[in-house]
């Protein structure tokens, strides 16, 4: 139990990808929480009644396309 007072609970739900969906919880261990709280989906899912996060498109993990993420991440 002492993780859940040190690393607060700030999203569950269900993460969704192809035809394969997890329950998750998503724990504050550092950094901006209001970050996670305005980006991660709120509404809930008709059939389960949780929030859910659904990963359409995928991409490698290639050192081009993460400078990418990372410029428009600061753009941002």
């Amino acid at each position: 139990m002492f993780h859940l007072q040190r690393y607060p609970v700030i999203w569950q739900g269900m993460l969704a990808l192809k035809n394969d969906d997890a329950s998750v919880q998503i724990h504050h261990v550092s950094g901006d929480c209001q970050l996670a709280r305005v980006a991660l989906p709120k509404s809930l899912d008709k059939e389960t009644g949780l929030a859910m996060l659904r990963i359409e498109r995928r991409m490698r993990l290639q050192p081009q396309q993460l400078e990418g993420i990372a410029t428009r991440m600061t753009v941002r």
